[in-house]
């Protein structure tokens, strides 16, 4: 049997890093994967998966500054559903992932400058498509 999980979605809320006995760093994230659909009746609907995502290093946080809330992320790894009573005392679950690997789609819009546009690049003043000796040719 094969314990595979791959998913698109947006980061949740910034990574938090922690170092754990023995020098080990742990990388916790939420990514959201929302799908939608139209129902018979033509409505949109809606539903949002969370997978609360761990990623284990060795003395190293690696990637966790790049992992910042609304960046889309491809993460893949082995998949784990935990049980456990939420705040009401009613049954609830969660899916959660041991990250093998994460790949960064695209950053965050965040409130900060956009870099400078390069300058336009300027045409040369006279182009010369004629060798000077047209025995001379490269090929």
């Amino acid at each position: 049997m094969h314990n595979h999980l791959t998913i698109i979605g947006h980061i949740g809320q910034d990574a938090t890093t922690r170092t754990l006995e023995g020098g080990r760093v742990v990388t916790s994230f939420s990514v959201a994967h929302t799908e939608t659909w139209k129902d018979a009746k033509g409505e949109k609907q809606e539903r949002t998966t969370w997978v609360n995502c761990s990623y284990f290093t060795q003395n190293t946080p690696g990637v966790a500054p790049y992992l910042l809330r609304g960046a889309l992320v491809c993460v893949t790894g082995k998949a784990s559903a935990r049980a456990y009573l939420d705040r009401n005392n009613q049954p609830a679950a969660s899916l959660e992932c041991n990250v093998a690997e994460v790949r960064l789609l695209s950053t965050p819009k965040r409130d900060e400058q956009p870099p400078a546009a390069p300058a336009p690049m300027q045409q040369p003043a006279s182009i010369t498509t004629q060798p000077a000796d047209g025995d001379d040719l490269p090929f």
